[in-house]
């Protein structure tokens, strides 16, 4: 069974190459462009993995990264934003991960892959 990643990246490039290269590492991927679909989504099935963007036209990845974590703590989430400092993601958030962009994919597929097998 393949495991499911949800991306919430609101820039077309960013999210077209994180689908694709996590697709063919053998994951499940659905791509979100607003915080509402993605709130959509995961009131409907929940992912193993949550990938988010912090800053996002509709809002942000912090808020909805508390409030899935508020709902279901179980689902690992990664924070990701090329205008964050670390310190202030991790006093201001749940998430279990936060990465600065631009950012190696190499480095992403390892922190998932822990942070699945760490789920599991």
């Amino acid at each position: 069974m393949n495991r499911r990643i949800y991306i919430l990246e609101d820039d077309p490039d960013i999210g077209h190459i994180l689908h694709y290269f996590l697709t063919e590492e053998g994951f499940e991927v659905e791509l979100f462009s607003s915080v509402d679909k993605c709130q959509h989504a995961l009131n409907k099935k929940l992912p193993d993995l949550c990938l988010f963007d912090i800053m996002l036209p509709d809002g942000d990845g912090i808020t909805i990264c508390n409030h899935l974590k508020e709902e279901n703590n179980e689902v690992p989430v990664i924070l990701m934003s090329a205008g964050e400092k670390p310190s202030s993601v991790y006093q201001n958030s749940h998430a279990d991960i936060f990465i600065s962009k631009p950012f190696d994919l190499d480095f992403l597929l390892s922190n998932i892959n822990k942070l699945i097998a760490e789920a599991a």
